[in-house]
């Protein structure tokens, strides 16, 4: 629906005070707009903003053009919302053609699936340890972002069948040049990859340039979150 070819890099902007990245307010008039690059490879870069409160901002974020509209579902977050106001979102998300994401930090399979299912939500960010280990009990027909953490251009958090990596004992001289499938656990590999600072809150201080992209680890792509604005998105 928008834009075509490889999906393998986004774009992430989030709300500040939200477990991802940075302000929804600093959009204000600008169109966001998506452009070819991906890590080397033609192709079409997506945004998502993330924290969003409201079916009203909801509505002004997917107008601006961002793909994935996010909200916080877990509790205890200065924008954190109830289920009835997420209900509302996901509607205004979906009425305007992009696709709403729930962001769970400390949910089981069983209570993200019951909220999914509530709220009319089909794709679900994986933020907390809790939701992370629950992949694999995850049903297909959810969409997933795993998120990361990143430091100095190297990933700190441990990923999903991170143990089934290439046997060196067994001969093979071009093993080196096989992707690693680190995350095929369970049920599936995962759709996204976000990869974010250690510190919640949006930062945007990630250093996109010396992070160095694994092979074989999602679906459809990576998300390089923080500090992401309408100056830099075209």
């Amino acid at each position: 629906r928008r834009g075509a070819g490889p999906r393998r890099v986004l774009a992430q902007r989030g709300a500040r005070g939200s477990p991802v990245a940075s302000g929804v307010r600093g959009l204000g008039r600008a169109t966001l707009r998506t452009r070819a690059f991906a890590a080397g490879v033609e192709g079409t870069t997506l945004v998502k903003v993330c924290g969003v409160m409201t079916k009203e901002d909801a509505a002004m974020v997917g107008e601006k053009g961002a793909d994935f509209i996010g909200f916080i579902v877990s509790g205890g977050y200065k924008r954190s919302i109830g289920l009835e106001e997420a209900r509302e979102i996901v509607s205004r998300v979906k009425e305007g053609g992009a696709e709403p994401v729930g962001i769970f930090t400390r949910e089981t399979a069983e209570e993200m699936v019951r909220a999914c299912d509530e709220i009319g939500l089909e794709t679900v960010q994986l933020h907390g340890d809790t939701p992370r280990e629950s992949l694999k009990d995850l049903p297909a027909r959810l969409s997933v972002f795993y998120v990361v953490h990143s430091e100095g251009g190297r990933l700190i958090t441990p990923l999903p069948a991170e143990l089934a990596q290439i046997d060196l004992s067994v001969p093979d001289p071009a093993y080196w040049k096989k992707p690693i499938d680190w995350v095929s656990a369970g049920r599936r590999s995962v759709d996204y990859i976000l990869v974010d600072k250690k510190e919640a809150g949006g930062t945007g201080k990630l250093d996109w340039d010396s992070f160095v992209v694994p092979k074989g680890c999602s679906r459809k792509g990576w998300i390089m979150a923080g500090g992401v604005a309408p100056a830099n998105v075209e």
